[in-house]
């Protein structure tokens, strides 16, 4: 089984890639991920809040590209004009 859980999805939000640590955190198998809204791993409570803020998420690495961790970058609604997946 893969050490962390990898979840990607495409620029409409749908879940296109989920592994077996992604099935072990979330709870559902890729059958039931796959070709689905991110939603599915965001509370129902914080949805609107996941489509409201733009933001770029990046991939942390040391110089010989071995990925140390991510980080996520947010901007308040509205100011870059586009919402992510909406």
């Amino acid at each position: 089984m893969d050490e962390h859980a990898v979840v990607v999805a495409d620029t409409t939000g749908t879940i296109t890639r989920w592994n077996a640590a992604a099935e072990e955190l979330f709870g559902y198998d890729a059958d039931d991920a796959l070709g689905h809204s991110l939603d599915l791993i965001v509370p129902e409570h914080l949805r609107m809040a996941h489509r409201s803020f733009a933001g770029r998420l990046l991939v942390l690495s040391d110089a010989l590209g071995t990925a140390l961790g991510a980080m996520a970058i947010y901007t308040k609604e509205g100011t870059t004009g586009v919402q992510p997946f909406g």
